[in-house]
């Protein structure tokens, strides 16, 4: 499945809910945050993503950031 499928999915999904009353909010989906980004946010909340978290992208891109 790529990620348009999985979003529209998850998009349905969240309107589902929403017709049935739960507070489901819009789905967002973006780039991954830089490491400057994810420093000012832990900052901001006062502790750290684990690192299973925080290396995501990282290792999706390779040692030299490019992608495979």
């Amino acid at each position: 499945m790529n990620a348009t499928v999985a979003v529209g999915r998850l998009s349905e999904i969240l309107e589902s809910l929403a017709a049935q009353g739960f507070d489901a909010r819009p789905l967002v989906v973006d780039s991954p945050a830089s490491p400057g980004k994810v420093d000012a946010v832990e900052g901001q909340l006062g502790c750290k993503l684990p690192t299973s978290l925080r290396h995501w992208s990282r290792e999706r891109r390779g040692r030299h950031g490019k992608r495979p």
